[in-house]
């Protein structure tokens, strides 16, 4: 029970984050970077023979890369993320971030050739996790130019050469290890922001989950327009490409017109993606445990209301979205944090602002909401925005008697005389 040194890494090949496998009773080392966050990306490959004590220099891989996970598959081993740390410029030594590796390389053990996969890896990040599962190739998370890690779990069928994307992680994460045992997949520690930070969670994913999507990819099926009788001739919301899109861009002249699901729900964990435009004159949001009134005078000559807690989106003002605004007609006003009316400024923020407009990174954000109870939280590209114990507001009286705030419809908004261009996609719902 101790450790020993061993054979010591020949001087010419010495080198850090590199991918490393076993395989027929041998280590392989492929990549690395020699001097390390500085310069030195190689595209090395080396074995190392415990028997014999001695290392063997192998052919080049067809690509340079560091920070990257091997692994083997069926006689083949594979080189998947990663990038080029070498990468700097005058004025932005981390340009590196931006530098990641999208070809993926393997080795052939039979046929002693390195290859590149014809399919790139969709979304590259550095310092993911990888592991196999059944036929396929399983790499999570990682680090790239946003700010925050990557939560993508993308996953690459071995017979049919083809990428998936799998339910991302409940948070993104980089620098941890991932392995499976017994059909399931542990991923542990690591850094949740591009950089350094610590992590002490751990997530595990199991292909017999229990999330359920919301919306199909190719229509609003399970999806009802709420809105006033004036609206209901208005397409603002549809379904395009795979996302839900809420289009207003064109007409200011219009209600609150809401997206709402069929189904309600009580305690639950929603995640979804959002991405907005510069060209957003207004605010959205995630209606949850809320549930619409036709016949609801809030308004002056105007029929119609979804009362219940909002999750906001606010393009104008990123610092505002995550934050809960209760619709609910005897509140309208802040509830997280709590506010006397709908007033609210950036100095009532105490969490980091962490926003995407279409045009920056991926162009996507990532927002979760869990509720338990009376208990709400958000958390918004890794960001934890709100965490509210709303018992003493959304166990009162008015929500009791209109049946919100502890379960009812999850519902996408659009303001009132505002003129939007927003959509969302992977959005999934599991029971808590």
């Amino acid at each position: 029970d101790k450790w020993q040194k061993g054979t010591e890494i020949p001087e010419r090949r010495r080198r850090g984050g590199a991918g490393a496998v076993l395989y027929n009773d041998k280590i392989y080392m492929a990549g690395g970077i020699k001097y390390g966050h500085t310069s030195g990306t190689c595209n090395y490959f080396d074995v190392f023979d415990p028997k014999t004590g001695s290392w063997e220099i192998l052919t080049d891989a067809p690509h340079i890369r560091d920070h990257f996970p091997a692994i083997v598959a069926n006689g083949k081993l594979y080189c998947i993320g990663g990038r080029n740390t070498s990468v700097h410029y005058p004025q932005q030594f981390t340009a590196f971030f931006s530098a990641t590796i999208p070809e993926v390389d393997y080795f052939d053990f039979n046929e002693q050739k390195w290859y590149t996969l014809p399919q790139p890896l969709p979304y590259p990040t550095a310092a993911g996790g990888l592991v196999k599962m059944d036929d396929c190739l399983i790499y999570m998370g990682g680090e790239g130019s946003q700010l925050q890690a990557y939560n993508h779990t993308q996953c690459f069928d071995l017979s049919s050469n083809t990428w998936s994307q799998l339910a991302p992680l409940n948070t993104g994460r980089h620098g941890s290890g991932a392995i499976l045992h017994v059909d399931k997949i542990y991923i542990a520690a690591g850094s949740e922001n591009r950089g350094g930070g610590n992590m002490s969670g751990m997530e595990i994913f199991s292909p017999d989950h229990q999330w359920t999507p919301l919306f199909n990819g190719k229509d609003l099926n399970g999806w009802t327009v709420k809105c006033t009788e004036k609206d209901k001739g208005n397409t603002f919301w549809r379904a395009e490409d795979g996302m839900i899109v809420c289009n207003s861009l064109d007409s200011k002249d219009h209600n609150y017109v809401w997206l709402q699901t069929e189904k309600e729900y009580g305690d639950f964990e929603l995640r979804l993606k959002f991405q907005v435009s510069r060209q957003n004159k207004g605010n959205s949001g995630v209606q949850i445990r809320s549930r619409y009134d036709e016949k609801a005078g809030i308004e002056k000559n105007v029929a119609g209301w979804l009362d219940g807690p909002q999750v906001d989106i606010h393009p104008k003002a990123p610092y505002r979205t995550g934050l809960i605004y209760d619709e609910t007609r005897s509140e309208k006003r802040w509830i997280y944090p709590s506010k006397p009316s709908s007033k609210i400024s950036s100095d009532s923020i105490k969490h980091k602002v962490r926003f995407y407009y279409e045009d920056e990174e991926t162009g996507w954000n990532d927002m979760t909401i869990i509720c338990q109870g009376f208990h709400i939280k958000t958390i918004v590209n890794n960001v934890i925005v709100s965490d509210y114990d709303g018992e003493a507001v959304l166990n009162s009286k008015t929500h009791r008697k209109l049946k919100v705030g502890k379960s009812g419809h999850i519902a996408l908004q659009l303001h009132k005389r505002n003129s939007n261009l927003i959509r969302f996609k992977d959005i999934e719902v599991r029971p808590l």
